[in-house]
């Protein structure tokens, strides 16, 4: 399950409300659209003694529905969690053998991601740490995923 991190950043220690403190969830951060940077709402870690999220995707400025039949431009880690839901159903179309691995799921979620680093400093994050606790492993990254996933499943 994919969950919202929270909009209470940018300080350290704002992933704060379950279910994003659960450890059997995905918790996704919200980047920017179009770059490597995090939204400044987004919340941040570290959850207790661990780090999160678990994962960040874009969040800022995406392409939503909205009242009225139309389409308009929301912000928030809400609109970075269902990224998470259309990568595994697009990676389970390119490798269906993965339909029902869940472990396997996370496991290519979180070594295929975009790595990025941060001077933050929430928790014990150094620069050079991942995961981290404002990015998490990395960015999605969906073709990076499914190359591996077609070289190895």
């Amino acid at each position: 399950m994919s969950v919202s991190a929270g909009n209470s950043g940018p300080n350290c220690a704002t992933i704060s409300s379950p279910p994003a403190t659960e450890l059997s969830v995905v918790t996704v951060g919200a980047g920017a659209l179009n770059s490597d940077a995090i939204a400044s709402f987004s919340s941040r870690g570290p959850i207790g003694t661990r780090n999160g999220p678990t994962v960040t995707a874009p969040g800022s400025s995406v392409r939503s529905c909205i009242p009225g039949n139309s389409y308009g431009l929301k912000s928030g880690t809400s609109m970075a969690s269902p990224h998470v839901s259309g990568y595994v159903n697009l990676i389970t179309s390119v490798c269906p053998k993965l339909l029902y691995d869940v472990d396997a799921l996370e496991e290519l979620l979180v070594s295929t991601t975009r790595r990025l680093y941060s001077t933050q400093g929430c928790g014990v994050d150094t620069p050079t740490t991942t995961p981290n606790n404002m990015f998490g492993h990395g960015m999605l990254d969906l073709l990076a995923a499914a190359s591996k996933c077609r070289s190895e499943f």
